[in-house]
């Protein structure tokens, strides 16, 4: 998950909108040649936008710092049980103000 406005974008990407259980609208971008996903982010939080690892140039240069989403996860799912562990959605960050 990243700052919205830090992404850069080099690209062309198509875009899919729906409704999440929430009832927010998360929107779903992907590459228009091969389908891929790419990126998404939600309206609750439209200052984040979760970028998929395989949509880096180099992947290396992130780590991991949470498991999400852990009460849904398959049996057979490889969680790092040395990162915090989050049965949901995690809360947000504080939005910082620009100074």
């Amino acid at each position: 998950m990243v700052p919205t406005a830090a992404l850069d974008i080099d690209g062309p990407t198509s875009e899919y909108t729906s409704t999440a259980d929430s009832g927010n609208t998360m929107r779903r971008r992907f590459c228009p040649t091969c389908g891929s996903l790419l990126f998404a982010n939600s309206s609750a939080r439209p200052q984040f936008t979760v970028v998929r690892v395989g949509a880096l140039d180099d992947p290396s240069s992130v780590q991991p710092t949470m498991n999400i989403w852990t009460s849904s996860a398959p049996t057979w799912a490889c969680l790092d049980p040395t990162l915090e562990q989050v049965e949901r959605q995690p809360v947000p960050p504080p939005t910082v103000s620009p100074s």
